[in-house]
Order: C-alpha cells, then structure tokens, then sequence
C-alpha cells in the first residue's frame, strides 16, 4: 500500500490550482475574442458609444475628448481583440506549460512556466485597469452612460485578475 504525504499533496493540489485559475483566465479571453470577432459589428457600437461619449451627459468641458473617426474607433477596437488574443495564447501555453512540469521535482520549471500566467494576467489588469476603468470609465465618462457602462462588470473583473495575480505569485516550496 502507497504511503500518502500530506504535505506532497497539498503542493500538488496547490500547483493545480493555479493550472486551473491560469485555464479559467485563458477560456475567458478566449470566449471574449471569439464574441468580438463573431459578433464584431454589435460588440463595436459599443465601442462606437463610448468613444464618441454620445450617451453621457454631453457635458461641453469633456466633449472635446471625444473620438467620433470610426476608422479610429475600429483601431482602437482591433487593437483590444488583438491583446486579449495575445492574453489568452500567453494564458494556454502557461497552463500547457505547468501541466507539463506539475510532477517536476524542480520547481523551477514550474515557476518558470507560471511567468507567462504572470505576464498575461498582468496585461489582463492593465488592459481593463488602464483601458476599461481609466480611459473609458473616466476620460470618455461611459461611467455616466446609462446604456454603454460596463463599471461594474470591469471591476468584478479587475478583482478577479487582482487575486489571480497575488495567488500566482506565492512561491512553490521545496
């Protein structure tokens, strides 16, 4: 009968965890560029929207921030989809790449795979952070939208990546 180590274990179901955190990070960006790429003219009026800021509160202070050249508007949007794409490529190799040093007795290689889940989690905080939460919410006031603000899914998101982040960044001990 095979002696069971505790201790082992829970490292094992620990280095798990953040395999499947990685995954689930990884399926999110996946399904949303799909959406975006399926659906591309619906998902970019909301872009549209908020770029153009034509359902805040008009307010003349702000007005002249907003961006009304849809060639413009289909950059910026092109550029979104195109770094959540890089996110979730960066998400599935890490997760393919911790899957295949979960048994390694160096974790070393673990920790190293885990540095792409850092990097694609990190441009996840920074594209919803800096991109949603700033320049949308804030610079183009789509938190005063009532029809085009996504405040509060982008910091439900934020929270999410925020853990993931702190999580993946504890060590794996020896």
């Amino acid at each position: 009968m095979k002696k069971i180590n505790p201790k082992k274990e829970i490292k094992s179901m620990l280095k798990l965890s953040k395999i499947f955190i990685t995954a689930a990070i990884a399926l999110f960006f996946t399904i949303t560029v799909i959406n975006n790429i399926s659906d591309y003219h619906q998902t970019f009026i909301f872009m549209n929207h908020t770029l153009s800021m034509d359902t805040t509160a008009q307010n003349p202070n702000f007005m002249w921030r907003a961006i009304s050249n849809q060639m413009i508007q289909h950059l910026v949007f092109i550029s979104i989809i195109v770094l959540q794409c890089i996110i979730a490529l960066l998400c599935w190799f890490a997760t393919y790449q911790m899957i295949n040093h979960l048994k390694s007795l160096e974790n070393a290689k673990f920790t190293h795979a885990k540095m792409f889940a850092l990097l694609a989690c990190s441009l996840g905080f920074i594209l919803y952070g800096i991109g949603f939460l700033t320049i949308a919410g804030q610079w183009f006031m789509m938190r005063e939208s009532t029809v085009w603000n996504v405040q509060n899914s982008v910091h439900a998101f934020m929270t999410f990546m925020g853990i993931s982040l702190i999580y993946l960044c504890f060590p794996e001990e020896n």
